[in-house]
């Protein structure tokens, strides 16, 4: 949907999902749109199983948009893109929910987000959805 409201052509997207079972009924549910799934994780591992965004996009056209919504792992898949951030500067959708993320997790994805200009609140590029306490709190530090 997000895509969509972009104007992103379907042949533009990228999904990751490391579980099976879900890219299976994903690709399913998506597969006369055009986009494209990989069974894979990302994030800022050498592991050859985890996919660094940074070398994918060396490969494929750099992205406009990210979503991230990995449970617990949004520290390392923001890591895995900073050359992205700091150039390409995709707007961010990115959900931490507190209880798979921990406190100071969340402080080091706003301070890495702030080490790149992106702002959460006034003209906003990087949309962080905490579930589960009030971050606005988090903001002021």
């Amino acid at each position: 949907m997000i895509a969509r409201e972009a104007g992103i052509s379907p042949e533009n997207i990228y999904a990751f999902e490391q579980d099976w079972f879900r890219a299976a009924v994903w690709k399913k549910n998506h597969q006369t749109v055009g986009a494209r799934i990989l069974e894979s994780q990302v994030g800022d591992s050498t592991d050859q199983s985890i996919i660094i965004l940074d070398e994918f996009a060396s490969n494929h056209e750099s992205p406009t948009i990210l979503k991230i919504d990995v449970v617990g792992a949004e520290l390392s898949v923001l890591r895995g893109f900073e050359n992205i951030l700091a150039n390409t500067r995709p707007t961010v959708y990115c959900e931490a929910h507190t209880g798979w993320v921990q406190q100071g997790t969340v402080n080091e994805i706003l301070n890495l987000i702030r080490d790149y200009n992106y702002s959460v609140g006034g003209k906003i590029t990087f949309y962080l959805i905490v579930t589960g306490v009030l971050w606005k709190s988090l903001l002021k530090k």
